[in-house]
């Protein structure tokens, strides 16, 4: 393995659950010689690469570790120690679709941990309207928006060691996004155990459903990129531009409210 560390870094809603199982696999430490070690402790806003948490790093990252996933926004991750040899990866979602995701996530499908057991409470009332409105502010206040837009920053540095990735790619090809992933990380895997690993952590393997087919009580709800032009109203959609403002065009996502994303 050339690298030292990995780390993968991403806001919630873009299937790190999964592309962690992925990551945790022996077939996955076969071929890379990383283990995988998941990281609560840092959360958007609320992330702060401090001293402590700098001296905290080389304990919770020693080296051949694979970090993940880390819910940083970009300038929090460059902060971190790094060490001399390492890779990084940043997988974007097209808020609108993240907006969608966390409304139903937070209304039904998600285990109750913070902030599930108070947004829940709070929309459980509400229309869907009001309720993706509240979502919209929600994600606001919590950084999420920031934190994606920071991360346009990472693919203006040109950063070698540096790469966004969509969610968009993963949801249309699982082999083809891991096989892309796999060599941006050097990682040799032969494509017949490629192919084996991206179909035990496919969509539809995990939920017995093609994507598409809606189960709002499954944490895998859907997996259909551009649902949010079934979910938002004119009135949701302006209220999202107002507060995210030019987010869309900078992440690089069709603005068309009438044609499917790619």
């Amino acid at each position: 393995m050339p690298y030292e560390n990995v780390y993968y870094c991403c806001t919630q809603r873009t299937g790190s659950q999964t592309l962690r199982a992925v990551f945790q696999e022996h077939t996955f430490w076969k071929w890379s010689g990383l283990r995988a070690k998941p990281y609560f402790e840092l959360g958007l806003r609320e992330a702060r690469a401090d001293k402590r948490l700098r001296r905290a790093f080389p304990r919770y990252f020693p080296r051949h570790t694979l970090a993940c996933h880390l819910y940083v926004d970009y300038p929090t991750y460059r902060s971190i120690p790094k060490p001399s040899r390492y890779k990084t990866f940043f997988v974007m979602r097209d808020p609108r679709d993240a907006v969608v995701s966390f409304y139903y996530a937070a209304l039904v499908s998600h285990t109750p941990v913070y902030p599930i057991p108070r947004m829940r409470a709070h929309l459980q009332p509400l229309d869907k309207r009001a309720g993706l409105r509240y979502v919209i502010d929600s994600l606001d206040e919590f950084g999420y928006f920031e934190a994606q837009r920071s991360w346009v920053s990472a693919e203006a540095d040109a950063d070698e060691n540096v790469r966004v990735f969509r969610y968009e790619d993963r949801a249309a090809d699982e082999s083809r996004f891991l096989r892309e992933l796999f060599a941006y990380l050097e990682v040799p895997m032969p494509d017949k155990e490629l192919q084996h690993l991206a179909s035990r952590f496919s969509f539809e393997r995990i939920t017995g459903r093609s994507k598409g087919t809606e189960d709002i009580s499954h944490h895998l709800r859907k997996a259909t990129p551009g649902d949010w032009r079934a979910e938002f109203d004119d009135e949701i959609l302006a209220y999202f531009g107002d507060v995210t403002q030019d987010l869309v065009q900078v992440l690089g996502y069709d603005t068309n409210y009438s044609t499917v994303i790619r």
